[in-house]
């Protein structure tokens, strides 16, 4: 891992995948689900801030036409190393 949070004095070793390439048809929603807004912030988003204290590095796996718009919501996280953006594959088994 490229960089290790503490947690509790401890150094965190846990990596994240967070798979966010899904279309949300399901849901029924104009864009994917993980792309509408909740408190201000995109649902991948806050998922990824729960997350974010207890893991040393973080993947974020969404959709290829996603990829360029994450990137910049997601600047200043895939800069330090913090973050990393993948496009995910069409099924979640493609993904994971």
């Amino acid at each position: 891992m490229s960089r290790a949070n503490r947690v509790e004095g401890k150094q965190a070793l846990i990596g994240l995948i967070l798979a966010a390439a899904g279309r949300g048809t399901r849901f029924g929603a104009e864009v994917p689900k993980q792309f509408l807004s909740s408190r201000g912030k995109r649902v991948y988003q806050l998922a990824l801030d729960a997350f974010l204290p207890f893991v040393g590095e973080a993947v974020i796996l969404v959709p290829t036409g996603w990829l360029e718009k994450v990137q910049a919501e997601m600047a200043r996280l895939v800069d330090n190393g913090q973050v990393v953006l993948a496009a995910g594959g069409c099924k979640r088994q493609d993904s994971v």
